[in-house]
């Protein structure tokens, strides 16, 4: 996957499934056949899902498997980069006065987004304040 690529965290899952704001937008990116998601973003929006909505995970994993998402495993490779991007975070919420952190489930999404190559797909606007040098971010709200 190269420049075609996308990489959905867990809120355009949720988005996705839910019909919430942005959802036309991952609708469109599912469409292409080339995205994918972490295993952590999955068991973030299963959380979420049964949380707020009383999804189940099996009906979740269904209905975003049956739109054309797949899973990419996180390997060893994206270890060293996902910590890099959360200390990354550190360093712009320390220049912008927050204390704020990036959750390991968005790290791995990012990371993983530099690894493919893919454009990561967010709604976090916290992201866009973050250097992060051969990532492409970009939100679906």
């Amino acid at each position: 996957m190269s420049n075609d690529g996308y990489v959905l965290d867990a809120s355009a899952l949720i988005a996705i499934i839910a019909k919430e704001g942005g959802w036309k937008t991952v609708n469109k990116i599912l469409a292409t056949g080339n995205a994918v998601a972490t295993p952590i973003a999955l068991a973030e929006a299963f959380q979420v899902a049964k949380r707020k909505y009383g999804i189940r995970s099996d009906e979740l994993r269904s209905a975003l498997v049956g739109l054309g998402l797949r899973i990419e495993n996180i390997v060893d490779e994206d270890a060293d980069e996902i910590a890099f991007i959360q200390e990354r975070a550190q360093i712009a919420a320390a220049r912008i006065g927050v204390s704020r952190q990036l959750s390991m489930a968005d790290a791995a999404c990012l990371a993983l987004g530099k690894r493919l190559g893919a454009r990561v797909i967010f709604s976090d606007s916290f992201w866009e304040i973050i250097d992060l040098a051969g990532i492409k971010v970009l939100p679906f709200r």
